[in-house]
């Protein structure tokens, strides 16, 4: 009788160890799920117009423009590489190769981008997607905007080539070896960008005179 007993225990556990595995593996699958789903949940990029892209190499970028905007584009194209010595000597490092940039000619066009998977903010002036170092910019009507924007991004992507550089290894590099600060990555492009200028000086100097300061050691 006491064996029959131990029998029964034993397949009930089995049977309740299986009940387990199931459950976990499905919360396992909801979860995976979840993360993938869960950021965009009820949000959709909707991509209302389509484009036919074109592209043209200059000496430093891959430049890709919608067809039609070929003069904004070498506008664009003569910006960068005007950009190019002075940031590739700052940072000691020259463009792994060509730099991917993407011109869209507004920013309603930018934002459906699909470039990245998620939502744009109307906030957003471009980026500089870091697997690829493609750098994706929009024209917002001002040309002033345009070359900050463009130049911004230029430094992050040059930066990007010297901390992660480029190729397979390039994702895991960005996700174990180092990931740069917020103040060090904007800081570094913003000074490529505007470089040095009456705010910017009113900050440091304040700064200084309430000894809020960093010191250098």
């Amino acid at each position: 009788m006491s064996g029959q007993n131990n029998d029964n225990n034993n397949e009930n556990e089995t049977k309740l160890n299986k009940k387990t595995k199931h459950i976990l593996i499905a919360m396992l699958l909801f979860a995976g799920i979840g993360s993938i789903f869960g950021e965009s949940f009820g949000r959709n990029k909707v991509q209302y117009e389509s484009f036919e892209w074109e592209y043209f190499y200059t000496q430093h970028y891959k430049i890709f423009y919608a067809d039609g905007y070929n003069e904004l584009a070498e506008m664009g194209a003569e910006i960068l590489e005007d950009a190019y010595p002075q940031i590739s000597s700052d940072l000691g490092q020259a463009a792994i190769e060509p730099i991917p940039v993407i011109i869209y000619p507004t920013p309603s066009d930018f934002q459906e981008t699909n470039i990245i998977g998620a939502i744009i903010g109307e906030g957003t002036g471009g980026f500089t997607e870091v697997f690829k170092t493609r750098v994706v910019v929009p024209f917002n009507g001002s040309y002033e905007d345009f070359r900050h924007v463009l130049v911004h991004e230029m430094a992050h992507a040059i930066t990007f080539d010297k901390i992660y550089g480029r190729g397979p290894g390039k994702k895991l590099a960005s996700n174990t070896i180092f990931e740069m600060p917020l103040w060090f990555a904007e800081g570094i492009s913003e000074f490529e960008s505007m470089c040095w200028d009456v705010e910017s000086d009113m900050y440091l100097r304040d700064a200084v005179l309430n000894n809020y300061t960093v010191p250098l050691s």
